[in-house]
């Protein structure tokens, strides 16, 4: 996705693209939540298009030759398949709403590196939760 920009830059896109997504960034713990994924901003693996509102992440741990991820908002469609998980299956639960977000199948999410998932988590939680 390119070279790395300076952390400072990196939090600046970052509060851009809560601004474009209708996001307070000076609400408490804002700050707080974004320290997971600034890193990542800064070796330019997240990137957002403001077009469609969805976000690009580099994995680190690419899978079948996927290299790049599109995360986009949880849909009301998806959440159908997902309620009627039982609350004691919540690994499966957690793995049907990362397919969904990703638009991947769920058999493929089984090689995302732990630190990809980290990533994708906390986007979905900062911009879409």
């Amino acid at each position: 996705m390119g070279n790395r920009v300076e952390k400072k830059v990196a939090i600046k896109k970052i509060k851009e693209w809560a601004d474009n997504l209708e996001i307070d960034v000076d609400e408490d713990g804002f700050n707080d939540s974004i320290k997971k994924i600034v890193m990542a901003v800064v070796n330019n693996r997240i990137d957002f298009n403001s077009t469609d509102r969805t976000f690009s992440l580099q994995l680190m741990s690419p899978i079948d030759g996927i290299e790049i991820v599109t995360i986009r908002e949880f849909k009301l469609e998806g959440l159908k398949s997902i309620q009627g998980i039982p609350e004691k299956e919540e690994f499966r639960a957690s793995i049907a709403s990362l397919s969904k977000v990703l638009d991947l199948p769920e058999e493929q999410l089984s090689q995302l590196g732990q630190k990809d998932i980290s990533r994708i988590n906390e986007i979905v939680a900062v911009f879409f939760g």
